[in-house]
């Protein structure tokens, strides 16, 4: 896997059409006119205020770039308690996407994997210790790590199965170069993917 330059921002090829007297798509013309994607979750380490308010800043960017604004409902991980968090309930809507941030990766697990998409369920796990782990390992803030994991995890579950590239942020497996993008804001959805995604996000919500 390489960068090569290829996996740059969806924002970014709009700004090169614009400056080339292209009008910029549709989709990406106003925050009310973008598709929108519910995140539930479910924070089972109890991130901090900090990281877990740049972590949500960065995925907002990551898919506002890629035509798609992101909802947050903060949800209980405490049994019997889903009554008092009402936007929390009624997962029916395929636009409503479960976030899980686990303390540890369970055993059996491939050991780079720093999370996991159910498609089914639409559920995404994170595994804290392994995010941690490849943070300080390339020197990359938690917060922008945490992100790239997520939205990587998010990714899958709106281009389906099979959706690792060879560039952008759906690669199978970054590198050092890719990582040190991360904190530079400099990895994202090409713009197939971010086609992809609108057009998924608007089926789904035209169904509900």
């Amino acid at each position: 896997m390489s960068w090569r330059g290829k996996g740059f921002f969806c924002l970014g090829l709009m700004v090169a059409l614009n400056g080339a007297g292209q009008a910029a798509p549709e989709t990406m013309s106003t925050h009310e006119e973008s598709p929108t994607v519910t995140i539930l979750s479910f924070d089972f380490v109890l991130l901090s205020e900090k990281i877990q308010k740049a972590m949500q800043d960065r995925m907002d960017k990551i898919y506002r770039q890629a035509g798609v604004e992101l909802e947050w409902a903060p949800c209980p991980t405490k049994e019997g308690t889903m009554a008092l968090y009402p936007n929390c309930i009624g997962f029916k809507e395929t636009t409503h996407m479960a976030l899980r941030i686990l303390p540890a990766a369970p055993k059996g697990m491939k050991t780079d994997a720093k999370g996991e998409a159910l498609l089914g369920p639409r559920i995404v796990n994170v595994f804290w210790d392994r995010v941690q782990n490849e943070a300080a390992r390339y020197n990359v803030p938690i917060s922008d790590m945490l992100a790239q994991v997520i939205a990587h995890e998010i990714g899958h579950l709106l281009l389906g199965s099979n959706s690792h590239s060879s560039n952008g942020i759906m690669m199978g497996r970054w590198r050092l170069k890719d990582l040190g993008s991360i904190s530079r804001g400099g990895i994202g959805f090409t713009p197939e993917q971010c086609d992809h995604i609108q057009m998924e996000v608007k089926r789904r919500q035209a169904k509900q």
